[in-house]
């Protein structure tokens, strides 16, 4: 995680029980990633000014401990299409205490938004792009998102502003092709945010 502002590159794809089963022996013994830690995280979502914009403070818990981040993130057209720009942060409880309690009062009182997932991080460390130091691979299993309830892998690089993000597109394209055994599937476009919003939709 990084407090500087950099691009989020990256793209999320649904699996199949079966392929979230076979997913970890084909990172580690394929493709050479790292399994790093596996968390549990609970995301508040807050009111964004601009539409498509996100504010969001996650509690990450890894076993008996809870780190708390604050994330803002806007989308930013770079060459050809759209990546996400984020600039990330810890947090104390107590600021992360006081900072939902301000903005369930900017929502009318109301809760905001909360979504929970159990993840795992794999790795894997590169030296060829040095604006680039390593690629994330997440599986994550969602069980409370109606329709959308499941297993997704999303493969990542964090690409400083300025960097060379055309070739991080491309690599990640690459990792999910081989992990997907030669499938070329397209990425999901909605996030997990939105997609915790139409599932509320669902239900009323």
């Amino acid at each position: 995680m990084s407090d500087e502002p950099h691009f989020e590159v990256e793209r999320k794809f649904r699996l199949t029980d079966e392929e979230f089963d076979v997913m970890p022996a084909r990172l580690v013994e394929d493709l050479n990633f790292v399994k790093v830690r596996e968390v549990t995280e609970t995301d508040t979502f807050f009111p964004a000014e601009k539409p498509g914009d996100m504010v969001r403070i996650r509690d990450e818990k890894c076993g008996t401990d809870t780190v708390h981040y604050l994330t803002q993130k806007t989308w930013k057209i770079v060459g050809e299409s759209k990546e996400r720009s984020e600039q990330e942060e810890k947090l104390t409880a107590n600021v992360r205490n006081c900072m939902i309690a301000v903005g369930e009062r900017m929502n009318d009182g109301k809760p905001l938004l909360t979504l929970f997932k159990t993840r795992t991080f794999y790795e894997r460390l590169q030296k060829s792009d040095p604006g680039a130091k390593k690629v994330l691979v997440v599986l994550d299993t969602l069980p409370e998102l109606g329709s959308y309830s499941g297993h997704y892998m999303e493969v990542e690089i964090l690409v400083p502003e300025g960097a060379n993000v055309e070739a991080a597109r491309t690599q990640i394209l690459g990792i999910a092709k081989a992990l997907l055994q030669g499938e070329e599937r397209a990425p999901m476009e909605i996030s997990y945010m939105n997609m915790l919003i139409e599932s509320k939709k669902q239900t009323v």
